[in-house]
Parts: structure tokens; C-alpha cells; sequence
């Protein structure tokens, strides 16, 4: 059985320029299409994937010293977002 999670990622790029780009097609691939831009550097996915595995898809497009943070996230949450994003982040459970 195939497990789907969902995961937050987010990442500071050091020179962002065509990286960015880059790094917005691989989360979308790894996400297979399930995903929302919650933040400027913030990304909430759902995958198949765990984080390991997401981080080993998206190196590609990072650099040594850019930061990048993956982890696994539940129902229990709570922020300020624009309104637009609640009722997707809930669909990706």
C-alpha cells in the first residue's frame, strides 16, 4: 500500500535567479501537481515520497550553501495565510 504524505518545505536560496525557477518545477514534479505556495520560500506538497527521498529530487536545484527544510505535516496546524490556501492545504489530507 502506498502511502500519501503531506510535507512543508521551505528554503533560502543564496542566489535565487534561475535556481528559483528550477526549484519550483522540481517541487511541483515531486508533488505530482499537489501543491500550494503558502509563502514566499514556503511550499506545502503532498507526495508519495518521504522527506529524504524529496530532498535527494530537489538537490538538483540547490546549491552548499543555500538552506532547504523538509518535514512532515499534520491537521493540527494554525497561521495566517492569505484565504485562498486553507481550504487547498485541507484538501491534501
Amino acid at each position: 500500500m502506498v502511502i500519501v504524505m503531506v510535507y512543508n518545505i521551505s528554503y533560502d536560496l543564496h542566489n535565487p535567479g534561475q535556481k528559483y525557477k528550477k526549484l519550483h518545477e522540481l517541487i511541483v514534479e515531486v508533488s505530482n501537481n499537489r501543491w500550494a505556495h503558502i509563502l514566499n520560500s514556503t511550499y506545502v506538497i503532498q507526495s508519495y515520497k518521504n522527506a529524504n527521498e524529496i530532498y535527494n529530487y530537489l538537490s538538483n536545484a540547490i546549491d552548499e550553501n543555500d538552506l532547504i527544510f523538509i518535514c512532515e505535516i499534520t491537521k493540527n496546524m494554525q497561521g495566517v495565510l492569505k484565504n485562498e490556501h486553507w481550504p487547498y492545504i485541507s484538501n491534501l489530507f
